[in-house]
């Protein structure tokens, strides 16, 4: 009894001296875990989420045709593009293939440099761009721009065989790149999406393949140590559908995920891509048919954040991108600064001479780079 009452003891005292060591070290240890959130690129996401994506599991849901691929493959673009982070993106793509993917990537750089003038992924794919001699220019710049030479050097894309590709598969392929990759930052990694990967053999039923995939995925986001090195924990962004019940529905909620369960107790992040909502229920056919397609992401859930946060964004479908609606979105951000405007103390004080002088030129130029998620340097 004494024996184990001293073990008992001794095991007590080295909680507290664990802890306080975290607590004086507290900077050192957050930057050691490899715990900052990856930006998206997209600044009303990143807000909302403190940052960027966590490392955890983010959910990404949306019905069919919505665009939650493309907001995928756009964020995969920002990342891969970001010189500060140089951080890998894995996507295991279940639907595309890499040359679709290419097409968009490229389609989406022409878009924001030429605007509707550009060609479609659909004719880049279909050869039709190449019967036109400026598309051929156009193209050729984009293949040469920084961002395309970022995104083909920093995204790896996995797609299935004929036996599909498993969860088992998808963790034993991040496992190998990261010991392969020791040294650089955790990768990102992105799943196109749940609900199509190949159910294990003791999957019965589709809510334990969700279980399944949900569990195997957090042993991706967590610290391990090997060869007394310590590889870090990645972040997924995993794309999942909905229940068909829950298509038309002016809000979709953390049961509308096909096959819950596991799903939305797993998660760290449940984002919702929907349809803007105006106090009614618009029909997904109706939403498609718009080239213009007027949405929002939601924060459905977020484990150390706020929830409910709305980020109004635009997609231009016919050119495979996605950017924030600039008018809601500066009204979002006016409420915010007039809530840290009165925690401060400045509700009510006028701007500085410099923000006043700021020419018209100058705030066109700001908007044009934070709309298509440009940096000076990329200009």
């Amino acid at each position: 009894m004494k024996e184990n009452e001293s073990v008992s003891a001794g095991a007590a005292r080295s909680i507290p001296e664990a802890l306080s060591d975290i607590v004086q070290n507290f900077e050192n240890y957050l930057q050691e875990q490899g715990v900052e959130p990856v930006c998206t690129g997209i600044a009303g996401l990143d807000d909302a989420l403190n940052g960027g994506l966590p490392i955890g599991i983010t959910v990404l849901a949306s019905q069919s045709g919505m665009g939650k691929s493309t907001l995928a493959l756009q964020i995969a673009s920002n990342v891969a593009g970001n010189e500060e982070d140089e951080r890998a993106v894995l996507i295991f793509s279940m639907e595309m293939n890499k040359i679709h993917i290419v097409s968009k990537l490229l389609a989406r750089d022409m878009f924001m440099r030429e605007g509707n003038a550009a060609p479609q992924s659909k004719d880049i794919i279909s050869g039709r761009a190449y019967l036109v001699e400026e598309n051929k220019r156009r193209i050729d710049e984009a293949k040469q721009s920084s961002r395309i030479r970022a995104a083909a050097g920093h995204i790896h894309v996995i797609t299935p065989d004929a036996k599909g590709m498993t969860i088992s598969r998808v963790v034993q392929i991040i496992d190998e790149y990261r010991r392969h990759h020791k040294n650089d930052k955790s990768p990102l990694i992105i799943i196109d999406y749940l609900q199509i990967l190949t159910p294990e053999p003791g999957d019965k039923t589709d809510k334990q393949h969700a279980d399944n995939i949900m569990n195997r995925l957090r042993y991706v986001t967590l610290n391990k140590e090997q060869d007394g090195r310590v590889i870090y924990g990645c972040p997924v962004l995993l794309i999942s559908s909905l229940n068909r019940s829950n298509y038309d529905k002016d809000k979709i909620d953390l049961a509308a995920l096909k096959d819950s369960g596991n799903i939305e107790y797993s998660a760290d992040v449940v984002i919702s891509l929907e349809g803007e909502s105006q106090g009614k229920a618009k029909k997904t056919a109706d939403i498609i048919a718009d080239p213009i397609r007027k949405l929002q992401l939601r924060i459905l859930k977020q484990r150390y954040g706020a929830a409910g946060v709305k980020i109004p964004i635009r997609f231009y479908a016919e050119h495979d991108a996605f950017a924030e609606d600039e008018a809601k979105k500066t009204d979002v951000k006016s409420k915010r600064n007039s809530t840290k405007a009165l925690n401060s103390g400045r509700a009510g004080m006028p701007e500085s001479k410099e923000t006043v002088q700021m020419s018209e030129n100058d705030k066109n130029a700001a908007r044009l780079m934070e709309k298509f998620g440009f940096d000076e340097e990329q200009l």
